[in-house]
């Protein structure tokens, strides 16, 4: 008989979305927080674009990007909000004077996703505390299925709905399918 569809990222894809998904750090008072996951979607020389969710009072706060997470490439670029839509739960986040910033994951207008598909969130789970955020921070992934997809009149997708919550600190942070495209 057929075996059963493939269900896991390949190796390359796991890679490919962890370089992309970093961690965003409130600086300042005591010690340093990651409160969300973000992704890197665009980059030109050393400037990066992040996509994120940040409610109003945390984009009011000092921000910082943390890249490669738990590697020895690990960096922290201060991070500032280039556009906030509330009513989307959509933040971006810029840096600038980004050294080796890695490879972007690519944002298309209208992905291709529909219920009960399988997707993957990529954050870092669990990742406020009294810890500072170190070389301890690895992205994780969370294995979950699409169940709603809403549009717009004109038949646009507006939002996507997941099976299981996410968990603490992956908010904000890429969700691919199982080609390992955002959607």
């Amino acid at each position: 008989g057929a075996s059963p569809p493939r269900q896991e990222l390949s190796p390359e894809v796991v890679e490919r979305i962890k370089e992309a998904t970093a961690a965003v750090v409130r600086s300042g008072g005591e010690g340093n927080q990651a409160s969300h996951s973000a992704f890197l979607v665009h980059k030109r020389g050393k400037t990066g674009y992040f996509v994120t969710c940040l409610t109003g009072g945390e984009t009011a706060q000092s921000l910082e990007i943390l890249v490669r997470c738990g590697t020895p490439k690990e960096k922290k670029y201060r991070a500032a909000v280039e556009l906030r839509d509330s009513e989307r739960d959509f933040t971006c986040l810029i840096v600038s004077n980004a050294e080796d910033l890695p490879e972007p994951l690519e944002l298309k207008a209208d992905p291709k996703v529909k219920e009960t598909e399988t997707v993957f969130i990529a954050g870092f789970p669990v990742v406020s505390g009294d810890r500072p955020p170190s070389k301890k921070l690895q992205v994780g992934f969370r294995k979950t299925n699409v169940s709603t997809i809403r549009r717009d009149d004109a038949g646009r997708m507006t939002s996507i709905s997941v099976g299981d919550a996410t968990n603490n600190g992956n908010s904000g942070g890429p969700m691919d399918n199982l080609a390992g495209e955002l959607v």
